[in-house]
């Protein structure tokens, strides 16, 4: 199976199922995109737009995103990482952007880019199997599809950039990165539904309106500059 976008009571749902353990490629990324392109053109009677997944690794553990597809990069040359990394954190960005309201549920390993995705969501749900982590440190890099630039508004949050370390749901929802448990993924997705119904009780412009706001005014801070600029200090002392 593949990335996929479907519809269940009136919630739009992007199912995150590539590779073994979810780990985005470059044309995971690009279907992700498209994906949101496709629920973006149904706002208006789809409100909610839920990011899921059911994939468990060959080790038997649960995965949210377990981030970027390493593999993937070991022919690239630091010349054609970081024009991909810019594409890939506007992607992420769009999740931000974009009028639906975003829901992450969380059942298993959240960690790089799959963090990011929950940094970038309205809204996460987060099980007791979630674990989340930005590890990037331990790769020689940073954060670079929004993580870092979330962190510097997320003083409890630096620290986990800085030592690479994973961590549960409880310090998830310490530092902002989840706002509310579910004992299980079944309880998450019934619990959407008060979201879904509370949402259709108020005006679908409001709503745009609002996120537009939103989005505008943490853009004005410039904080993807900054991410940008330590991505490519790290990626320039990278050994690749």
């Amino acid at each position: 199976m593949q990335l996929r976008h479907y519809l269940s009571e009136g919630i739009s749902m992007i199912e995150l199922d590539c590779g073994k353990v979810n780990a985005f490629t470059r044309d995971d990324v690009e279907t992700f995109e498209s994906l949101i392109n496709e629920a973006e053109s149904m706002y208006g009677p789809y409100r909610v737009l839920v990011l899921r997944s059911t994939k468990v690794s060959p080790k038997g553990k649960p995965i949210f995103c377990a981030g970027a597809d390493q593999d993937e990069r070991t022919t690239w040359t630091k010349d054609s990482i970081a024009p991909y990394v810019a594409f890939e954190r506007s992607v992420i960005m769009r999740l931000r952007k974009t009028s639906l309201f975003v829901v992450s549920v969380v059942d298993g390993y959240a960690l790089g880019l799959g963090s990011e995705i929950c940094a970038s969501s309205d809204f996460v749900y987060a099980t007791p199997r979630a674990r989340f982590g930005f590890p990037e440190a331990r790769l020689s890099l940073v954060p670079g599809a929004g993580g870092t630039a979330w962190a510097l508004q997320n003083p409890h949050a630096f620290n986990h950039l800085i030592f690479g370390d994973e961590f549960d749901r409880d310090e998830a929802k310490r530092i902002g990165l989840v706002h509310e448990f579910a004992e299980s993924e079944e309880a998450a997705l019934r619990k959407l539904k008060t979201i879904s119904e509370s949402l259709v009780r108020v005006s679908s412009y409001s709503q745009q309106a609002l996120k537009q706001a939103r989005y505008e005014a943490w853009n004005e801070l410039d904080l993807l500059k900054y991410e940008a600029r330590a991505y490519r200090e790290a990626l320039s002392h990278k050994i690749i």
